[in-house]
């Protein structure tokens, strides 16, 4: 109560405030794996789209909102099991706070529970209307509603109202309603969404539906829809946005089997199967600067598989060579053991102590993992894929990739250094630059590129970029 509404104006629309995209938002909750952590990046992503919806409006309550958002984002995250589902067993959420609704539908709509088309409809027809407050008011009308009628006829029975209701005819209650804010149009009721008469329309639509259903369930198969839609529909901004996501989550499963093949010892005991998977990172980069995502994120789940193999052949490789060296181990303690007169006595010349199996250090798979995070900034970029970018890099100015019709990066020669304290670490680079402007010729330059990063939970993130363009 008091709080401005703006609903004289309409504030945003006009180079001023903006929203977080689709893609965006699922690159930021796949970026952390602790929940606390996750579901605070959520909220404040949340409370940027809460401000645009509000002032793209003209109307609505900013501090309720902004108040209820951490609250909020963490039941429907990690507590509420099937909410408002209709389930027997789903869990019933309800919010008494009736100007917080703005927050509630931006969190729907990045859980993909709601069209995110819709953050733009806020109190309008066909969109979002705010009746929180109303839906408060009914729940609360009917519950004294229902105190009330079994109050008189406990009175007029003289008998508790749990043993008289049957001889009471009650009228009929309102219906329970839904705590999810709905649209209650002032007029005749326009459809949210109402069904293309194109059937090209139709079906990119379907396979639209059908590509988010599958990705958010974890389905490969979603890259085959994503590509059904794009030939008919090339542009088509939401499924290249899938594409976008389908390609990020492929780079990060690709890199995290790389871990472990590392951790494993792939580079020494399976030299075959490692350099092959890392023949395939670098074909999946070359995919990506020719344009064909769908291709390369194909080729890093190639990647994934062979990178997986070669863990398991570094692992058999290495119980075999220590199972050779416990026979071998076994029988010098039998040769010693013998009794004089047993066997002859043969000379023994120097025996050569077994190989220890080369362990890599804790430093060489925190430097592999920089190294990891800083060619996933390289792929993003020649990818021109905001939110591939934003996750490793969330000081990147993304704003200005639509000035280019098309951009190169590679990066050689990488020097990474980790602090003493392990918390931060620098990778030197030797980067080459190749780009073509909208408005402009084809450039390629080659500078010094320094990484400053530091550590997030057990990943790392980068915290800055310096160049030095003297380089040549």
């Amino acid at each position: 109560m008091g709080e401005k509404d703006h609903s004289d104006r309409q504030l945003a629309g006009d180079g001023g405030l903006s929203f977080v995209p689709l893609a965006s938002i699922e690159a930021i909750r796949s970026a952390s794996a602790d929940p606390i952590e996750r579901a605070s990046l959520l909220a404040d992503v949340c409370r940027l789209n809460t401000l645009y919806m509000i002032m793209q409006a003209g109307s609505g309550h900013v501090g309720s909102s902004f108040s209820s958002t951490d609250l909020i984002t963490w039941l429907w995250t990690e507590e509420l099991s099937g909410a408002n589902s209709g389930a027997p067993d789903a869990d019933i959420y309800f919010s008494s706070k009736g100007h917080d609704a703005p927050a509630l539908y931006a969190l729907l709509i990045a859980l993909g529970k709601l069209d995110f088309e819709l953050i733009h409809k806020l109190r309008r027809l066909g969109g979002l209307a705010v009746v929180a407050a109303v839906i408060l008011a009914t729940v609360a009308g009917y519950l004294v509603y229902r105190q009330v009628i079994e109050s008189r006829s406990s009175r007029q029975s003289g008998a508790p109202a749990a043993q008289s209701q049957a001889a009471v005819t009650e009228p009929t209650p309102p219906a329970p309603v839904s705590s999810i804010p709905v649209e209650k149009p002032a007029a005749a009721a326009v459809p949210v969404n109402p069904a293309p008469a194109d059937p090209r329309e139709q079906r990119l639509a379907q396979l639209r539906q059908d590509a988010r259903d599958q990705f958010q369930r974890g389905q490969r198969r979603a890259l085959s829809t994503v590509s059904d839609g794009l030939r008919i529909a090339p542009e088509d901004p939401e499924l290249q946005a899938i594409l976008d996501s389908i390609l990020t989550d492929a780079h990060r499963i690709s890199g995290r089997s790389k871990e472990a093949a590392v951790i494993a010892g792939a580079p020494q005991y399976a030299k075959t199967a490692y350099q092959e998977a890392l023949q395939l990172e670098r074909d999946a980069r070359q995919q990506v600067t020719s344009g064909r995502k769908d291709l390369a994120a194909r080729t890093l789940w190639r990647a994934e598989e062979t990178f997986d193999q070669s863990e398991r052949d570094a692992r058999l490789e290495r119980a075999q060579q220590k199972q050779a060296q416990d026979e071998q181990s076994k029988q010098r303690l039998a040769r010693g053991n013998d009794k004089p007169g047993d066997q002859p006595v043969q000379p023994r010349g120097p025996e050569t102590p077994p190989t220890a199996a080369a362990q890599p250090s804790a430093a060489d798979l925190e430097k592999a993992r920089v190294a990891g995070v800083v060619q996933r900034y390289a792929m993003g970029y020649s990818a021109l894929n905001t939110s591939a970018v934003l996750a490793v890099y969330p000081g990147e100015a993304v704003w200005q990739f639509p000035e280019f019709d098309s951009y190169a990066l590679s990066l050689a020669d990488c020097a990474i250094e980790l602090s003493s304290d392990g918390a931060s670490a620098t990778a030197v680079c030797t980067a080459t630059h190749s780009l073509k402007r909208k408005r402009g010729t084809a450039v390629t330059e080659k500078v010094r590129q320094t990484f400053t990063l530091r550590k997030r939970g057990a990943g790392w993130i980068i915290a800055s970029i310096g160049y030095d363009r003297a380089v040549r």
